[in-house]
């Protein structure tokens, strides 16, 4: 329980980690256009920007996870045949 716990915790770190730098990119982009060169409308751009490729790097990565789960898990979901029995 402890294990499964802490590995999940590792995948959603990987996860967060990689949608974190997507966030932080933002956050620069829109400071220096506030700041420095008070380009406003490029503020919607960098948001939309980033909320796709958020979303993209979500699903990708989100979905790799889970097919490499269901790979990995697979050969333990087949029913065991019976090869004698008790009688």
């Amino acid at each position: 329980m402890v294990a499964a716990s802490a590995a999940a915790g590792n995948v959603e770190s990987f996860l967060g980690t990689t949608m974190n730098a997507y966030y932080n990119a933002a956050i620069t982009f829109t400071g220096q256009n506030m700041g420095g060169a008070k380009e406003y409308d490029r503020i919607d751009t960098i948001a939309q920007v980033s909320a796709v490729f958020i979303f993209a790097t979500w699903i990708i990565l989100g979905g790799l996870i889970l097919f490499f789960l269901a790979v990995r898990s697979w050969p333990f979901t087949l029913p065991i045949p019976k090869l004698w029995t008790m009688a």
